[in-house]
């Protein structure tokens, strides 16, 4: 860790995550961020659960990583406007009942506070969904501070307008799931409940696109272990920036990849087929269209870009839960590095599939890692 800088001293907080013997890769945000230059400069970690503390000569704590450390006369990021209201990026939370307190405003963009907007399940898209809203903070609960994280899951193309909060048993209406923990706890010491939404509440949402959202929520959530236990949040979020994920799209099945399909309604084929990885070395690029059991995996010579037919004697191999098989479509590199593109797979008689069929595919966003 550095030494002492203006009179601070940096220092790791970990919650739950074992860093001990694991030097952090502690970055220092200039301009060069591409996000939005000089105007951001920031201290923040490589774990998603830890922060970041500044101790001044006597131990005390001057600064916390959850409001982000910037540069010597470089004016933070706003939190609210002159006016009062939320900035872009920005949230704040107020809950009541056995849990208390006002979140807020933070800054949902910041890469020191956990909050993100991001695509939940392997079936989520960026244009379509679901996604999830996972806004963190601290509240009181029985007299501890606790850190609490609110998930608010979104369904499938959900757009501007009012909608009902329902149940977390319920895919088609937003639904929320309110966790929270006592930090230094012992192990015999007692800990919040988990609450889930019961239905009732509301939530409106004046933006949701491709991007960022902006709306608001009244949330009433009853605890898993008494359901008379209530706890009641009412959030507001100006344009939490959206996270975008590699997308898979199913195009169309034909054959016995239709049967396969049809089957199994409660495991969707597409799940076969995501999440999607690619890994680019010196002589090949290998795009993983699946992670577990029957998947897809392609490998290309390194930099291949457009069409491209695959199977036996051609350049670009392809394999089906590890079996060769054939495929034509085209690969696009776009400005960022990422990976898109269409294929049909031809499949043949396999353990995991009882006569022919085929699989269209469409992927898009795919960062490539680098590998050796």
């Amino acid at each position: 860790m550095p030494a002492y800088q203006n009179g601070l001293l940096p220092l790791v907080v970990g919650a739950g995550t074992n860093i001990c013997g694991n030097t952090p890769d502690i970055s220092y945000e200039g301009p060069g961020d591409p996000r939005s230059g000089p105007s951001r400069m920031l201290w923040h970690l490589p774990w998603e659960r830890d922060k970041l503390v500044w101790l001044d000569r006597d131990g005390a704590t001057q600064i916390d990583s959850a409001t982000c450390r910037r540069a010597p006369g470089v004016a933070a990021l706003p939190t609210e406007t002159e006016e009062g209201g939320l900035a872009s990026g920005a949230y704040r939370m107020a809950l009541a009942g056995i849990v208390q307190g006002n979140v807020g405003p933070y800054r949902a963009d910041a890469p020191c506070n956990r909050s993100e907007f991001k695509m939940d399940g392997n079936q989520a898209t960026n244009a379509r969904g679901p996604w999830t809203l996972s806004l963190t903070g601290t509240a009181k609960w029985q007299g501890e501070t606790v850190d609490l994280s609110l998930s608010l899951g979104l369904p499938e193309e959900i757009g501007p307008g009012t909608h009902e909060i329902g149940p977390t048993d319920k895919d088609k209406l937003p639904s929320a799931y309110l966790w929270m923990s006592v930090s230094d706890a012992g192990p015999n010491a007692p800990r919040p409940a988990t609450y889930t939404s019961k239905g009732g509440g509301s939530l409106t949402l004046a933006r949701r696109d491709q991007d960022a959202i902006t709306g608001k929520a009244e949330i009433t959530f009853v605890s898993r272990d008494d359901p008379s236990d209530e706890v009641t949040l009412a959030a507001d979020f100006d344009e939490i920036p959206y996270s975008a994920g590699p997308e898979v799209t199913l195009v169309e099945t034909t054959g016995t990849v239709t049967a396969l399909d049809e089957s199994i309604p409660d495991d969707p084929l597409i799940n076969f087929f995501t999440p999607a990885k690619a890994v680019e070395g010196e002589d090949k690029l290998v795009l993983s269209l699946g992670k577990f059991g029957p998947k897809l995996e392609l490998d290309f010579p390194a930099g291949h870009s457009g069409t491209f037919t695959a199977g036996a004697d051609a350049p670009v191999s392809i394999t089906f839960a590890g079996m060769p098989v054939s495929a034509k479509g085209s690969l696009e590199r776009s400005e960022d590095g990422g990976l898109g593109g269409e294929l049909t797979a031809e499949l043949g008689a396999h353990d995991q599939l009882e006569g022919a069929g085929s699989v269209t595919l469409r992927f898009a966003g795919i960062p490539v890692e680098s590998g050796e």
